[in-house]
C-alpha cells in the first residue's frame, strides 16, 4: 500500500508543479505587477505636417553634378591620326654659319603617328540654378595627353649619308620632334579640337541626363 502511495505523488506532484506554472505566467502576463504601463507604439508620420499643395523638390548641387562628371574621365578625350613626310639636309658649318661643300647629307621620313586630346574633368567648372532648373557647364582649354609616331613597318626612311658626314641618331631624333609637331597641326586642321568639343559635350549631357529636371547648357 505505501508502495502504491509513493507512486501516486510521485505522478501527481510534478503535474500540480506544472499546472501551477502555467496559471502564474498567464495572471502575470495579464496583470503585470508595480502598476507598470504600456506604452502604444508612436507613428512618426502622424506629425510630418504639409501645407495643402505642398511637394517635396530635390535640389540638384555642384557637388552631385561635378561627381557625376568626374566618372567620364577618358570619355572626353578624343584621338586623331596623322601622317607626315619630312626630309631635311644636314650639312657641316665652319665658325658655325660658313657651310663647308661636299658634307651634306639628307634624310626623309614617313610617319604615322595619333594625337590625344580632351579636357581634364577638374577643370571643368559648374554652376547650378535650382530656380531655372539649369546646369551651366564650362570647358576649360584643350589639352593634349598623348602625341606618338608609330615604330613599325608604316615607317618609311630614305637617306643619302655622307662619309664627310654621316647620318648620326640626333638627326634622327631632331626629325620625329618636327614631325610630332606637323603631325599635331595636321590633327588640329582635321578638326581634332572641334571634335573633342562636339564629344565632350555629349558625353557631358548624357551623363547629366540622370538629373532628369534639369537642363544643360555650355558658357
Amino acid at each position: 500500500m505505501m508502495k502504491k502511495l509513493k507512486n501516486i505523488f510521485i505522478i501527481v506532484i510534478p503535474l500540480i508543479l506544472i499546472i501551477a506554472a502555467f496559471f502564474g505566467g498567464y495572471y502575470l502576463g495579464k496583470y503585470p505587477l508595480g502598476g507598470a504601463k504600456t506604452v502604444p507604439a508612436t507613428n512618426d508620420s502622424a506629425f510630418d505636417l504639409k501645407l495643402p499643395g505642398e511637394t517635396e523638390k530635390a535640389r540638384v548641387t555642384v557637388d552631385d553634378v561635378k561627381a557625376t562628371i568626374h566618372k567620364i574621365g577618358e570619355l572626353t578625350f578624343c584621338e586623331g591620326k596623322y601622317e607626315v613626310t619630312k626630309g631635311k639636309d644636314y650639312t657641316r658649318h665652319m665658325f658655325d654659319d660658313i657651310p663647308v661643300f661636299g658634307t651634306t647629307n639628307h634624310v626623309e621620313l614617313t610617319c604615322t603617328g595619333s594625337v590625344k586630346a580632351g579636357y581634364n574633368v577638374d577643370d571643368i567648372n559648374i554652376k547650378v540654378d535650382n530656380d531655372s532648373k539649369k546646369i551651366y557647364v564650362s570647358l576649360p582649354d584643350i589639352q593634349i595627353n598623348s602625341n606618338q609616331i608609330y615604330w613599325d613597318d608604316s615607317m618609311v626612311c630614305n637617306e643619302q649619308n655622307n662619309i664627310l658626314n654621316p647620318i648620326d641618331f640626333e638627326q634622327y631624333q631632331s626629325l620625329i620632334e618636327e614631325i610630332k609637331e606637323d603631325g599635331l597641326e595636321k590633327a588640329k586642321t582635321e578638326g581634332l579640337y572641334d571634335t573633342v568639343e562636339d564629344n565632350a559635350k555629349n558625353v557631358i549631357t548624357n551623363f547629366l541626363g540622370r538629373f532628369i529636371e534639369y537642363k544643360v547648357e555650355f558658357m
